[in-house]
């Protein structure tokens, strides 16, 4: 077993290698009605590896010249927004992989490219670094995937952009609030009620730490109950004056509401907004 365990890794290990691709490499096998648009996207410095295979992929794919042409054309266009282009290029190469068509997969591209473009536009006015601008970016994007609505999202970054006037660590603050946005999201919990949650917990003038601590209570109820009956909970508790961790559980349970949940035993962190605990909701980046 151990042998052919082994094997099966050096056989991935040599077909990763051999997958990566060549600028020099990339433009003898690029036809001659896309190699200006392959140069212009290597000049624009859309260069990395997932890039270079995401060509490769189409030619390899035999997609269709004016399609191949097209995606490139996006991704260009993304870029001169100053766009992240790696989520883009992910679902292309996504869609290949998986045998989607070409259409779907060009119409996948550009709804990336849509919520991106939507994400920057909507915290162009909150006064942050451009690290944390492309977080609040990717969690406003990952929060649409998982099904939160444009409405809800303007709703709930206008709140922020006032609140954010108020606290000193606002950049911490910003990414909490859109944090508990995604992990709602994920999770299934309904727009308007994530909102809500959201929306009054910063009423409360809760600060960012309480806003964690909020919303890791919530991801570890979530395993374990119902994530709508929980947002519903919670808003209740909000009501009623918990703060911080105990939002998220019974007030009745943590001792009454007003009290701190920093120093709660025993609560698993879910601080790495990276991960997927959302349990599969959503329709992922792009709609595959």
């Amino acid at each position: 077993m151990r042998k052919v365990f082994l094997s099966l890794m050096l056989v991935l290990m040599f077909a990763v290698v051999s997958f990566a691709v060549t600028e020099d490499e990339l433009l003898k096998q690029t036809p001659v009605q896309l190699k200006a648009k392959v140069e212009e996207m290597l000049a624009a410095g859309i260069k990395s590896e997932d890039a270079l295979n995401m060509v490769k992929n189409m030619f390899q794919y035999r997609v269709q010249t004016k399609y191949a042409a097209k995606v490139i054309d996006a991704v260009l266009e993304a870029k001169r927004q100053g766009l992240p282009v790696g989520p883009m290029v992910s679902k292309v190469n996504e869609g290949l992989a998986k045998n989607i068509e070409t259409e779907k997969i060009y119409q996948a591209l550009n709804k990336v490219k849509n919520r991106y473009t939507y994400a920057y536009h909507k915290i162009e006015r909150l006064k942050v670094n451009q690290q944390v601008r492309a977080k609040l970016a990717k969690n406003i994007v990952d929060a649409m995937a998982a099904g939160m609505k444009k409405d809800h999202i303007d709703d709930v970054i206008e709140a922020l952009e006032q609140r954010m006037e108020k606290v000193k660590e606002n950049e911490d603050y910003a990414i909490e609030v859109t944090e508990m946005a995604k992990e709602m999201a994920r999770h299934g919990v309904d727009s308007d009620e994530a909102k809500n949650v959201i929306e009054n917990a910063m009423k409360h003038e809760f600060t960012a730490q309480e806003m964690k601590e909020m919303r890791e209570a919530f991801m570890e109820q979530a395993r374990m109950g119902e994530p709508e009956d929980i947002a519903e909970q919670m808003s209740e508790n909000l009501e009623h004056g918990a703060r911080g961790g105990d939002v998220g559980h019974d007030v009745d349970d943590v001792g009454g509401p007003g009290m701190s949940d920093s120093s709660s035993e025993g609560m698993g962190s879910a601080n790495d907004g990276g991960h997927d605990d959302g349990g599969g909701h959503g329709e992922g980046h792009g709609g595959f």
